[in-house]
């Protein structure tokens, strides 16, 4: 969906409402499902059919991960409205700044977290669902360092790319030069997110397909707090830009503490709550 919303923004000359967000997000998704039915098709050679219903023995499993996980989401939703009020303290167009930025940014967090995020996790299931929880720690650890570099070169790369991107994008009409630099500013700082965020996304899929799930809202927790923590401390010295700081930071925090658990927290066979 977000390479086709690209596709449509891009080809659309001039934007006077959302349609063109609209229809691509709508033919992305269309496309997608279509994808991922005919993928599903061919692993085991038949077409499903949806019953609804609750008599899946799954169910009690996924109610129980599904409470403690909503502990950890509702504090990471907390991050966007702290981010809006921050830059909103910070005098005009700080929130304009941010919003352009968090847009490039959200587009290749975005990709990385469809691709990576949904390859990861059936893999690491099925290592763990066989028994081997070490086999599967050492392969989420090594596919972790390999996306931390990896997000460290498409940081490199944003870096130097990020003042012809954004006047790409957007420098058109009110949106001037001036403005495009602001952006760029901003959005090299948050840059620096990539590798740890790309990092976590393996390690987020090892601690899923072990029922990790209490660790993983416990650090969800842990993000909302130093995200918090740094937004007061390093927005007020570097303006918009420490709002993307921090949330670097948080990503930091994350990618260590995941390390941490896979490391020395072995779960068993079977998994672990």
């Amino acid at each position: 969906p977000a390479v086709v919303i690209l596709i449509w923004v891009l080809l659309a000359a001039t934007v006077d409402d959302i349609g063109p967000l609209l229809w691509g997000t709508l033919v992305g998704y269309v496309i997608q499902s279509a994808w991922l039915l005919w993928l599903a098709s061919r692993a085991d050679g038949m077409w499903g059919r949806p019953r609804l219903g609750f008599s899946a023995h799954q169910w009690p499993d996924l109610v129980k991960a599904a409470g403690v996980m909503l502990v950890g989401q509702i504090a990471m939703s907390f991050v966007g409205p702290i981010d809006q009020y921050t830059a909103a303290n910070l005098g005009a167009n700080a929130n304009a700044t941010l919003g352009f930025a968090a847009r490039l940014l959200s587009l290749v967090l975005g990709l990385g977290a469809a691709s990576v995020g949904r390859a990861a996790l059936p893999v690491l299931a099925d290592v763990q669902s066989r028994g081997d929880a070490a086999h599967a720690r050492s392969v989420a650890l090594k596919w972790s360092v390999w996306m931390l570099g990896a997000g460290a070169v498409a940081a490199a790369v944003g870096w130097l790319l990020a003042p012809w991107g954004v006047a790409l994008l957007f420098e058109r009409g009110a949106f001037t030069a001036q403005d495009t630099l602001a952006v760029a500013h901003v959005l090299r700082w948050g840059l620096m997110q990539l590798p740890f965020y790309f990092g976590v996304l393996i390690l987020v899929q090892l601690l899923a397909s072990q029922n990790r799930y209490r660790i993983m809202a416990g650090i969800a927790v842990a993000n909302f707090a130093i995200k918090a923590l740094m937004n007061m401390v390093l927005a007020p010295v570097m303006g918009t830009a420490g709002i993307m700081l921090a949330t670097s930071c948080m990503y930091a925090l994350s990618y260590i503490c995941y390390v941490f658990v896979a490391l020395y927290l072995p779960a068993s066979p079977s998994g672990a709550r």
